[in-house]
């Protein structure tokens, strides 16, 4: 380009910048003058039309995504009447015609560029992406094939040959990694402007797939992470049974939706759902960091608010910039009683046995990780037997454009739309009825039902090990109380029959797997426990110990040890009247 057409290009360049600032009038009056300049320099056609799509294929390349077709009109407008002036006095009125006839082509040939931009940078899938960029690039250029590939090699410049145009995709480190082809075009040959068209297609194809790819790695990696983190099973807690539904999202990235379901002491079970403010790798480390923590908080036995101010200060110390909302509630399924924290979440939802459904009321606190100066609310209120607690992530209510009460009465309406079924049931009908497509955000359904009292004798097996012992005594903290022992009574039988069952572990077996049982009965205000085995009890060896049978009879009122060739037989009797002191220690269960 000569000294005279660089100054033009320049001077153009500036114009036409200035009317996308400021449009009006007042900037096609430069695109006129720009005209009368041209014929001035005896500048042909080809030297404005060429100069004018370097200045517009500069504009595209550097204007944001959303503004891509706004810029391409402006481009349109401004040459059209730069055109005006130049083509009355340079050319007759055919040529002029032509002229704008090819312009409109071109035009229309850059609007769907803008347009393909948007499109492959609105699409996260790598095959999808591909072939988008297929059919937009033949409708752009008007070709009748296409063909995109990611063999990695191929030329690494736009080739053209009248029949066969191609153009190579390139990553930022200048490495071919595929290429596009076309063939078979409409009208004549194809031209060196389809050619330049094609190359900013190339362009623009070759990042949003380089996008895309980092997207699907980060995304695999997150969703890696969650699986990984996430519990595979709940586990089973006497008194309650507990199901969930979780979708990872599928349209964005992946978040941070978390839950938890804590056994606790004294057959109560805690129960926890979050949501990491954020999305992707980021949002999934967050998680992966809450649940062990609020675990590990929780099974120190504090109360949900306590927990919660613990968890606050937890997040606090990782990432200042990081923030999760949560739920945090403890029921005892002895009493229904059901404690709650909540810190900026969305409200834990009680669907009662009648199929009445409503919110647990109480102004939610702030997030995690907004400060540690804060005192969380704790609601408390009562559950009766066969009520269900649901607790969920916001993408289960949220939609784009509408409020978040709306959102809430609706999954209020679908849980009790229907006569209450069994838990599994309930947590699809939910999912199916507001997750109807592949979410964008991540959604997560935990429910937690209180089963009525157990009728009937308590029968368990137990595995012949230490663990086990906690699993019985998670047992009969829930069925004493309901069979109408109090608090100091179920104490006392609690730790009376483990004191049995201990003996059992220890004693009745040598190496290898074994079973003993457990029945447990009330009748007429009286509790009855026998603890079988079917091994044989080895003799104490350590003076120190063998103070179990002690034990038991100091807290139950009757206590009767049968030993067999077929193994032996604890029997324990107690009866049930709440406030006689038996035994001593009574001031800690926990």
């Amino acid at each position: 380009m000569t000294a005279d057409l660089d100054a033009f290009r320049s001077g153009y360049a500036a114009a036409f910048r200035g009317y996308l600032a400021g449009g009006g009038e007042t900037g096609l009056e430069s695109a006129y003058e720009l005209g009368r300049e041209a014929v001035a320099g005896e500048l042909s056609l080809l030297d404005l039309a060429g100069i004018h799509h370097e200045v517009l294929a500069d504009c595209l390349a550097s204007a944001p995504k959303d503004e891509l077709e706004r810029v391409a009109r402006a481009g349109t407008d401004f040459f059209q009447e730069s055109l005006s002036t130049f083509e009355m006095i340079q050319r007759g009125f055919g040529e002029a015609q032509e002229t704008a006839r090819l312009e409109q082509r071109h035009a229309a040939q850059l609007r769907g560029l803008a347009d393909a931009a948007l499109a492959l940078n609105s699409t996260l899938s790598v095959e999808d992406m591909l072939a988008l960029l297929g059919e937009r690039a033949r409708a752009i250029v008007g070709a009748e094939r296409s063909s995109v590939s990611m063999a990695g090699e191929g030329p690494r410049m736009t080739q053209r040959n009248g029949e066969r145009l191609v153009a190579p995709l390139i990553d930022r480190q200048e490495h071919a990694f595929g290429l596009i082809e076309l063939s078979g075009k409409h009208e004549g040959e194809f031209t060196e402007d389809d050619e330049s068209i094609l190359e900013q297609l190339a362009h623009m194809a070759s990042v949003a797939i380089e996008n895309a790819r980092l997207y699907q790695h980060e995304r695999g990696i997150a969703l890696e992470l969650q699986s990984n983190l996430l519990p595979d099973v709940l586990p089973e807690i006497p008194g309650v049974v507990a199901g969930v539904r979780y979708d990872a999202g599928g349209a964005g990235e992946v978040g941070g939706d978390w839950f938890e379901v804590i056994p606790l002491s004294g057959g109560r079970v805690g129960m926890a759902i979050g949501d990491v403010v954020g999305r992707g790798l980021p949002a999934a480390k967050m998680m992966a960091h809450l649940r062990p923590a609020l675990r590990a908080y929780a099974l120190e036995g504090e109360p949900p608010a306590v927990v919660a101010q613990h968890m606050a200060h937890f997040v606090r110390t990782l990432d200042r910039d990081q923030m999760s909302t949560c739920v945090y509630a403890v029921l005892d399924p002895a009493t229904g009683e059901l404690r709650c924290a909540n810190a900026g979440h969305p409200p834990p939802l009680v669907l009662t046995g009648e199929g009445r459904a409503d919110f647990i009321a109480g102004k939610p606190g702030l997030p995690l990780g907004v400060t540690t100066d804060y005192d969380y609310p704790e609601v408390r209120t009562t559950l009766a037997p066969g009520s269900t607690l649901l607790l969920y992530t916001d993408g289960l209510v949220e939609k784009r454009g509408e409020p978040l009460d709306a959102g809430l009465e609706r999954l209020r309406e679908v849980v009790a739309s229907e006569p209450v079924d069994s838990l599994e049931d309930l947590c699809d009908r939910v999912r199916n009825a507001l997750v109807r497509e592949a979410p964008r955000d991540d959604v997560a359904l935990l429910a937690v039902r209180m089963l009525a009292p157990e009728s009937g004798p308590l029968e368990l097996e137990l595995t012949a090990e230490p663990g086990a012992l906690a699993e019985l005594r998670r047992r009969l903290d829930v069925w004493l109380p309901q069979s109408g022992a109090g608090a100091e009574e179920t104490y006392d039988i609690v730790l009376a029959t483990c004191e049995a069952a201990a003996n059992a572990v220890e004693h009745a077996y040598g190496p290898g797997e074994a079973k003993f049982h457990v029945t447990v009965r009330a009748e007429d205000e009286e509790v009855t426990i026998e603890v079988r085995d079917r091994g044989a009890w080895r003799d104490q060896r350590d003076p120190r110990r063998g103070r179990g049978l002690a034990v038991m009879r100091k807290l139950m009122d009757d206590v009767n040890v049968t030993s067999t060739d077929g193994g032996t037989n604890v029997r324990l009797r107690r009866r049930l009247r709440e406030g006689r002191q038996h035994g001593r220690a009574r001031a800690h269960r926990d």
